[in-house]
């Protein structure tokens, strides 16, 4: 018993102990217990996150006796976000069940049984990384879909502190630094079901990593509740539009009805606003009335007519102007507080949109011909 304990605080099983529980994890949840166990290597391999390899372990002990291979490469465990493992996981592992109960095509090609078999994990295959690219094809990748089974158990293994605890630090960098925060940000956006957990890198420190949090859900824009009116109290002042040849046409309630019920003894149906006026729209060609509402009363369309004072906004304080001399035209711009003068023509400069522009340019003519006789 203490020879064991003491065996299982070495790094070696510490870490293969990690990798052997998510195998399980996966096979269990995933994959219905339906696959063998397996020998876990690590391998570096170039440019390839991991693969899988049909009984490529012999026993010493059983002539008979075969494993698969799940490899893993290292070299990707400090620069590539913990999901990503994940899913290389997930995906040779299909390779596995594909092997066992279906009908791999050649080799490193993904059909479309693979892609069915990906799909019913919760992953999506994809081309280009887009959800739109071809799902069957030799170089490959995955999408997860935000509500698959996949995300709910990696989401489960970090919750409890399954996770990869050690990393090559010199392994080679092929993206920077800054391309594996910009990776973090598009996959907490794009999986926002996702545990900020599964985007850690380790080598951008734990630092960083603390700083990713899960996107605040949006609250639904609540649509406005459209504003209604009383029919007993707005009635005075409607005119039917919505018949060009009638004026006050049809039934409508008002203030003064003593029975406020149509002809046929039905109710009246609820007024709902249907567009609003701020005064911009008067009515008449006195304009002593100006309309205020367009209200449907029924299939009927009324206009409120109403007297209101609108009050204008205040306008921007102006924090520069434009100013110009009346007699040669020569501007400049300042605060509209400053007073200028022209040295040449000793004249006040004025707002320039008061100028009079053809006055000027007599004014211009008239200098080059008097220079002109100077000369």
């Amino acid at each position: 018993m203490i020879l064991f304990g003491r065996l299982k605080n070495r790094t070696t099983l510490q870490f293969y102990e990690e990798l052997q529980l998510v195998y399980d994890r996966f096979n269990e949840r995933l994959f219905k217990n339906e696959l063998p166990d397996c020998l876990i290597t690590l391998q570096r391999i170039n440019k390839n996150t991991g693969y899988w390899s049909e009984n490529r372990f012999a026993s010493t002990e059983d002539d008979t006796a075969y494993t698969h291979e799940l490899a893993l490469n290292p070299d990707y465990f400090g620069t590539q976000p913990l999901l990503n493992i994940f899913k290389c996981y997930a995906h040779e592992m299909c390779h596995m069940k594909q092997s066992i109960c279906g009908e791999p095509s050649k080799r490193s090609y993904h059909n479309a049984e693979f892609a069915a078999f990906m799909l019913e994990i919760g992953l999506i295959m994809t081309d280009d990384g887009t959800k739109e690219g071809r799902t069957t094809g030799e170089k490959m990748t995955e999408i997860v879909a935000p509500d698959g089974l996949f995300i709910q158990v990696c989401n489960e293994l970090v919750d409890e502190g399954r996770i990869i605890k050690w990393y090559d630090k010199y392994a080679p960098k092929t993206i920077s630094s800054l391309e594996m925060i910009q990776e973090q940000v598009q996959l907490l956006e794009s999986i926002p079901t996702a545990s900020p957990k599964l985007f850690h890198i380790a080598l951008l420190g734990n630092e960083i990593n603390s700083a990713l949090k899960s996107p605040k859900k949006e609250k639904p824009v609540e649509e406005p509740t459209p504003t209604t009116m009383n029919p007993f109290d707005v009635a005075i002042g409607l005119i039917d539009i919505s018949n060009t040849a009638a004026n006050l046409g049809g039934y409508y309630p008002t203030a003064f009805d003593e029975d406020p019920l149509d002809d046929d003894d039905q109710p009246i149906p609820e007024p709902k606003v249907v567009k609003l006026y701020k005064g911009e729209q008067p009515n008449g060609d006195d304009n002593e009335f100006f309309v205020l509402k367009e209200t449907m009363i029924g299939e009927t369309l009324y206009q409120e007519l109403g007297s209101a004072n609108f009050e204008e906004p205040e306008p921007k304080k102006q924090t520069r102007a434009s100013f110009a001399c009346p007699e040669c035209g020569r501007g400049a711009t300042c605060s509209p507080t400053f007073r200028l003068s022209c040295t040449e023509c000793e004249v006040e400069l004025v707002p320039s949109k008061s100028i009079d522009k053809s006055q000027v340019k007599k004014n211009k003519k008239a200098a080059k011909a008097d220079q002109g006789d100077a000369e």
